[in-house]
């Protein structure tokens, strides 16, 4: 067993508030803290991250960004996304944004996605499409509304 590697932000300095601001594709403001937990044993690779805040869509697209990064040249990737701190903004048109904005970054790799959502129907049903619409293009992701079943799921070897 190797010992955990703990990263808040993309940076291995202490915690950091990330304030996203407005890019060209989305149009909100997004102030989300996230921390990032690299766990690599017996063979296989999990990371962790979990997110607190408000988080629109550039907030989940830096979120799948940086499970994106760290998932590079590692092989057997499961990734939990907690989001059940947060306050998920994702407007149905974001979500065609988002998906072809993450389409070369997460595709054509070896990774496996449980995000948990809060347990506000709206925002689990926003998460469900997007998971739906990344499935779609062949990525390996569920959304659940609790953290266990979405370990039960990572957890699934077949």
């Amino acid at each position: 067993m190797h010992p955990s590697r703990e990263n808040r932000a993309g940076s291995n300095h202490g915690g950091r508030r990330t304030k996203l601001r407005a890019g060209q594709n989305f149009l909100r403001v997004s102030t989300v803290d996230l921390e990032t937990k690299l766990l690599e044993l017996s063979g296989r690779n999990y990371l962790m991250v979990i997110a607190r805040g408000r988080v629109d869509a550039e907030g989940l697209e830096e979120i799948f960004r940086e499970v994106s990064a760290t998932s590079k040249s590692r092989l057997n990737f499961k990734v939990l996304i907690d989001l059940a701190n947060s306050r998920i903004r994702l407007a149905l048109p974001d979500i065609d944004v988002l998906v072809n904005s993450l389409e070369h970054h997460l595709l054509h790799r070896n990774i496996q996605i449980a995000v948990v959502s809060s347990t506000e129907i709206d925002e689990f049903d926003r998460l469900s499409v997007l998971c739906a619409a990344l499935r779609s293009l062949g990525l390996k992701i569920a959304a659940f509304d609790d953290a266990k079943n979405a370990v039960v799921w990572l957890a699934d070897i077949t």
